[in-house]
């Protein structure tokens, strides 16, 4: 028992001397935390960046002067304040959910690296910071701690860097050693028109034209030696197909596999080389085979250079005139020393000379009329270095220009003696030559209109298409007027403007274009033309006129025809009811009148026998009255047939004898308004009238049973009217007027009687309504008729 009781407290008192040693050790470390955490502490307060650590409630427990001095809150004002008052409302909802992530999963969402966001000063301005955040966990609790740097200059020359690459006409670019781009400027996108987006999507040698992708390999295995390009050249293909060609600057680094590259655009500067190439060429060319004299001489006069069309001009060979003065080649006498020393004098005053005409000694000591152009040359100090000449030989030009003035002499002749106006004039549209016609036409004298402007024998308001259209013609060889013959307006000195034809030509002389024109005054001509056209129209229109009232009157008459035919069958029918009813008349007058006097002469005869004088002269007498009445009944159907006051008293009076007849048999008013008063009307439209009436009458008579009837007779300025209205039964249009579908003869008399004179007729009645009959009979229309 002794025994455990001892190696009990042996083994206590072990590890007591451990923990004694252990609490030894850990004093040590305190102290040396401490020491640490004040070294911290000073680092922390001098360090350059703003340093600041929060608790996991986000309360600021520590913040160094950097971090003042950048926020602009002193220590005692920040300490225990919330971290979200250095942080914009923006940027907020992020830290929130960073610093949620960091105490339910222990790590940040946004990792170790610093991050760009951006801070709010104490006056509430906000600027951009770049941030690291820590984290540490102290007794479950989580402590945070913040590195904070202003990185707005960095951002300020970011976009000044980011404005220089975009507006740079430069390429600017980053490519990688594994054929991609990294990163274009905007001036890819305007020089070759690709996307952003398909330059970094796209290997760069699908952009280089396929022959200088073995040079674009030479310089990137160049760039990867680590040395740097210079004064590369290389072609890229344009989007729309076109090719550009550009130089570069170029350096790498290897280790990241990156290269920086600088690219001009030299497309124009290649393609001007090539011209300046192709115009030494060319000039070359032309100083080999130009027919002119070409030679250069020093500054003492000396012959230096000369091409080889001296050979065929002068005789002499390059290498012979090489090294002899200019002053041998002209004549020993007196007027080309003059010539000679005169040109001299100006070529030194003007330093060039131009047109100069002097003859030239050829090889065999005869002369070459020659055309000298002369410029001086002047060395880099401004003294004179010599001079280079033309020479033409103009020998043929001579002999033309007398062929020339001949012609000009024939032209000048004809062009007098033409009457059309002859006018020519240059390519400015100055006038050089007027002939006398002209002078007639115009109004102008030669001597007012030569060298004056073409455009004052215009218009005002043509004056410009003219001078665009002679401007185009000389740059295209296209007009509107020349080499043909065209119409126009002109104006004549006085103002006064004629119609004109013009026929213009162009040719060239000394390589100006020059214009004729050839005017012709058409005025009287085309009014005889006008004249002729209005007369043809006015027989054009004529013959159709007389070929519609042709085709009018055509159809006229055959209308006509189909009426008189339809007329005469109704005349015929009418005629045969006439006959029936004077046969009738006779037989039942004449007849029971015969009767009637028969018995009565009977009865008479029987008295006398009877001596009974009294009775038989009754019966004489009464057979006397038996004849009177039948007479007057023949008498009623004669007046009936054609009533003899029509002719002899006129149309009012056979109308009162008709009205009056029809009253006393009919018992009924008959109200007559004659409008025409004394108005002489034709027979045969009074006696259509008359029988329309006396028609209708008996319409009235025999059908209406009518107590009134009201008649109006007028007259327009064109027209003699009737006007008839009964207030008798009336009668059903669609029935009463037609007998099995056709007209009834009666009112189809009447119709026909007034449109054969060209009338109107119009009926209308209905049940218990009356009657009313309108007529329209033309008065001149009336007269054709009847003629």
């Amino acid at each position: 028992m002794q025994q455990d009781a001892n190696k009990i407290i042996a083994q206590l008192s072990d590890e007591l001397g451990q923990l004694r040693q252990r609490c030894t050790e850990l004093k040590a470390s305190l102290i040396t935390a401490k020491e640490e955490a004040e070294h911290l502490r000073g680092a922390f307060e001098t360090s350059l960046d703003a340093i600041m650590i929060i608790d996991q409630e986000g309360i600021i427990f520590f913040w160094n002067n950097a971090a003042a001095e950048l926020f602009g809150y002193e220590v005692e004002e920040i300490i225990g304040q919330p971290i979200t008052k250095l942080i914009p409302k923006e940027v907020q909802e992020r830290y929130r959910r960073g610093k949620e992530h960091v105490l339910e999963r222990g790590y940040s969402i946004f990792g170790k690296r610093p991050k760009e966001t951006f801070g709010k000063r104490k006056d509430g301005t906000e600027f951009p910071i770049e941030i690291a955040v820590t984290s540490w966990k102290v007794q479950d609790k989580y402590y945070f701690g913040g590195s904070v740097r202003d990185i707005s200059e960095q951002k300020r020359l970011e976009e000044e860097y980011e404005t220089i690459l975009n507006i740079s006409q430069d390429l600017i670019c980053i490519a990688g050693m594994d054929g991609y781009f990294k990163y274009v400027n905007p001036a890819w996108e305007r020089l070759l028109g690709y996307s952003r987006e398909e330059l970094l999507t796209r290997p760069f040698l699908d952009f280089i034209h396929p022959e200088d992708h073995y040079k674009n390999d030479a310089a990137v295995e160049t760039l990867s030696s680590g040395k740097i390009l210079s004064d590369f050249e290389n072609r890229y293909l344009h989007k729309n197909g076109s090719i550009r060609t550009f130089n570069w600057t170029a350096a790498a680094l290897p280790e990241k596999g990156l290269m920086y590259c600088i690219g001009r655009d030299i497309t124009e500067r290649k393609q001007i080389e090539m011209e300046l190439i192709n115009t030494k060429d060319f000039l070359e060319n032309i100083y080999n085979t130009t027919p002119d004299v070409l030679m250069v001489s020093d500054e003492k006069g000396y012959v230096i250079r000369v091409n080889k069309a001296v050979e065929k001009m002068l005789g002499f060979t390059q290498e012979e005139l090489i090294g002899k003065h200019t002053s041998e080649l002209f004549p020993k006498d007196e007027k080309h020393a003059q010539i000679g020393a005169k040109m001299i004098t100006d070529l030194q005053a003007k330093g060039i000379l131009k047109n100069l005409e002097a003859n030239w000694l050829r090889k065999d000591g005869s002369f070459c009329p020659v055309e000298l152009n002369i410029t001086m040359l002047q060395g880099s100090d401004g003294d004179q270095a010599g001079a280079v000449a033309i020479i033409r030989d103009f020998t043929e030009r001579k002999q033309h220009e007398e062929m020339l003035k001949e012609s000009e002499e024939r032209f000048r002749a004809i062009a007098e003696s033409s009457p059309a106006a002859i006018i020519t004039a240059d390519s400015s549209g100055e006038i050089l030559f007027w002939n006398e016609a002209a002078e007639i036409i115009y109004g102008y004298e030669a001597k007012e209109i030569v060298g004056k402007s073409i455009e004052l024998l215009r218009p005002e308001g043509k004056r410009l298409v003219d001078r665009k259209n002679r401007e185009n013609f000389i740059k295209t060889g296209h007009s509107l007027y020349i080499g043909k013959t065209v119409e126009g307006r002109a104006r004549k000195k006085d103002g006064t403007e004629f119609l004109s034809e013009t026929s213009t030509a162009a040719w060239k002389v000394g390589g100006k274009i020059m214009f004729c024109g050839i005017v012709r005054d058409i005025t009287e001509r085309r009014q005889m033309e006008e004249e002729l056209i209005k007369a043809h129209d006015e027989l054009e229109n004529k013959i159709e006129q007389r070929t519609v009232e042709l085709r009018e009157a055509n159809e006229e008459l055959k209308i006509s025809r189909a009426y008189l035919k339809k007329f005469a069958g109704m005349l015929l029918s009418v005629r045969e009811d006439e006959r029936k009813n004077i046969s009738t008349t006779l037989h039942d007058e004449l007849g029971s009148m015969a009767l009637s006097v028969t018995s009565k002469i009977s009865i008479a005869e029987e008295e006398i026998k009877e001596n009974d004088n009294d009775a038989a002269i009754k019966a004489l007498r009464e057979g006397q009255a038996a004849v009177r009445q039948a007479v007057e009944n023949l008498r009623r159907v004669a007046v009936d047939l054609r009533p003899p006051n029509l002719e002899i008293m006129g149309l009012t009076a056979a109308l009162t004898e008709l009205f009056d007849t029809a009253k006393s048999q009919a018992k009924f008013k008959i109200i007559f308004r004659n409008e025409l008063g004394d108005k002489k009307i034709p027979e045969q439209t009074a006696i259509v009238i008359y029988r329309v009436i006396q028609e209708a009458i008996t319409n009235i008579i025999k059908h209406a049973k009518a107590k009134s009837a009201r008649i109006r007779l007028f007259a327009d300025k064109k027209n003699i009217k009737l006007d008839l209205v009964d207030d008798g039964i009336g009668f059903d249009m669609n029935k009463a007027l037609y007998r099995k579908g056709k007209l009834k003869i009666g009112i189809e008399g009447m119709r026909e009687r007034i449109e054969s004179f060209g009338g109107e007729f119009t009926i209308t009645s209905a049940p218990s309504q009356g009657t009313q009959l309108k007529v329209t009979m033309p008065k001149e229309q009336a007269k054709k008729y009847l003629s």
